[in-house]
């Protein structure tokens, strides 16, 4: 069963991704009008530093929304819906199982698991081999507080 998408609570994350960007982008476009209007005449009073930073921070704080933006129109493009948002198949709140095309079974590989674990394959024993082949010294008791050394 589909869950339903809730829109609203969609374009509300939207929007507040997008309230960072306009406030830095506010900010960059009042100081570019002080110093005369112009980039240099904002350079010579000495926001030079400040403007970089601001454009630097509002790009930064874009990269989610136009990230979305661009998921958005590949999905409208290619005719399916988009990923969900952690880049699988199955939307909000839902478990992709083994019909989401993987040919994954987790049931299955578990029993596969217990099965060899359970018959003894031989590879825990040459694995405990190759241990005892590497001889080794211990290394030396750490002190530890409030344990007893056995």
């Amino acid at each position: 069963m589909t869950k339903q998408t809730d829109v609203a609570k969609g374009a509300f994350s939207f929007i507040g991704m997008l309230l960072p960007v306009l406030y830095f982008g506010g900010f960059l476009y009042y100081f570019s009008g002080v110093g005369g209007g112009t980039l240099q005449g904002a350079i010579d009073i000495g926001l030079g530093p400040t403007m970089l930073g601001l454009g630097v921070l509002g790009l930064l704080f874009s990269i989610k929304p136009l990230w979305m933006i661009l998921r958005f129109t590949i999905g409208l493009v290619a005719g399916r819906p988009s990923a969900g948002p952690r880049g699988g198949s199955a939307g909000m709140g839902e478990v992709a199982g083994p019909s989401d095309g993987s040919g994954f079974d987790a049931d299955d590989a578990i029993a596969r698991y217990l099965a060899r674990r359970e018959a003894g394959d031989g590879s825990a024993a040459a694995a405990a081999s190759l241990v005892a082949a590497d001889p080794v010294e211990p290394l030396p008791q750490r002190p530890a507080f409030g344990r007893r050394s056995v």
